[in-house]
């Protein structure tokens, strides 16, 4: 993002917040969840009336699922998001999602999107989305 956001510069305002477990900003910690991401998008949108939201790879998947109550936000950029299908009440989702969480909150990040990956991945080819494949191994 440090090469991206200079280059970015010219035509827009860009903020480069310091997201939870990453850069200076410290570990997530204990509470982390999808929903501290929200709130900590929507006070950046918030304080610095930004439209417009980009995020790369789980940013992307933060970006746009905190973008939903956002009223504020008319455009998000997702770059790889990692996307699972499904209806708010899917079970299967929501086991994903708490997964990822657990894996975080006991800092294995780079497990949880491995895990997270995989998981799209099979479930995708069993509903005939996309071809097999085994799942990574972390």
């Amino acid at each position: 993002m440090m090469k991206l956001g200079p280059a970015l510069a010219a035509d827009y305002t860009i903020y480069l917040p310091d997201r939870r477990g990453r850069g200076l900003s410290g570990p997530a910690g204990p509470e982390y969840s999808i929903e501290r991401e929200d709130e900590d998008l929507a006070a950046v949108v918030n304080h610095t009336g930004a439209e417009f939201v980009f995020g790369p790879a789980d940013g992307g998947l933060f970006a746009l699922h905190g973008a939903i109550g956002l009223d504020r936000v008319s455009k998000v950029a997702a770059y790889e998001p990692l996307l699972m299908l499904g209806r708010r009440d899917d079970d299967e989702i929501r086991r994903v999602f708490t997964t990822m969480q657990d894996l975080i909150r006991s800092g294995r990040g780079g497990k949880a999107i491995v895990f997270s990956s995989a998981e799209a991945a099979t479930r995708a080819a069993r509903d005939g989305r996309a071809p097999p494949r085994s799942p990574p191994r972390c």
